[in-house]
């Protein structure tokens, strides 16, 4: 892929990196950390160390893409509108046609 040959013209870590280089974190480290990493709550390591290894690691960035997609679609999911109502009210229906009498409308969350 070019940028990662780009990556390692300037010096930057190798495409499979395993992190060889001292100066920046292993694999291990930034997979452990890939949360603290997101909520931006690293403890112990700068979050420029972690974010460097991503930049230039094949093998963890589509770890980090996953958890970045993983977390929209919840966000999304969170925000959008429930089930309309008339969708709803024909569940219902053939719940209780089928006899689930303790089925009820949805209570709205506490």
């Amino acid at each position: 892929m070019l940028i990662d040959r780009l990556k390692r013209f300037f010096g930057r870590q190798p495409a499979e990196c395993e992190s060889s280089s001292s100066e920046m974190v292993s694999c291990r480290e930034a997979l452990e950390r890939i949360q603290e990493f997101v909520d931006g709550e690293l403890t112990g390591m700068s979050r420029e160390e972690v974010e460097a290894h991503f930049e230039v690691c094949t093998r963890c960035y589509p770890h980090l893409a996953l958890e970045h997609n993983f977390r929209e679609r919840v966000k999304a999911a969170l925000e959008a509108d429930g089930m309309p109502d008339d969708c709803r009210e024909r569940v219902m229906s053939r719940l209780r046609a089928e006899g689930c009498d303790q089925v009820g409308p949805r209570q709205p969350p506490s």
